[in-house]
């Protein structure tokens, strides 16, 4: 194999999925302790890959309220976006932390 052959290799994919990595950004910027504050979406925007756009989206699962309560940031999702999304915890109020499913979208 030539050197031009394993550069070719490691150059990054243009047409690569961003979302996994957005995900870990936004997780990150928006979280404290392990705990996704949602207050802190809004600024969690600022990990948009440059010249893409970003929604990100946190959702808890119905729990004993038997209600989902949802948070969104950024513009509105077109249907051909990539998406990544992971389980986290949220504090919905103070001392009440539940799971909840935080999703960006990037395109």
């Amino acid at each position: 194999m030539t050197y031009t052959g394993v550069l070719g290799d490691a150059m990054p994919e243009p047409n690569r999925n961003p979302a996994p990595a957005t995900l870990s950004g936004v997780e990150r910027a928006a979280s404290s302790n392990g705990v996704v504050t949602p207050t802190r979406l809004v600024g969690a925007l600022r990990m948009k890959p440059e010249g893409r756009h970003l929604n990100v989206t946190l959702a808890t699962n119905p729990g004993d309220e038997n209600r989902t309560r949802l948070w969104n940031e950024g513009p509105p999702t077109p249907k051909t976006a990539d998406a990544a999304e992971t389980i986290v915890s949220v504090r919905v109020s103070p001392g009440n932390i539940r799971p909840a499913r935080l999703r960006v979208e990037v395109w």
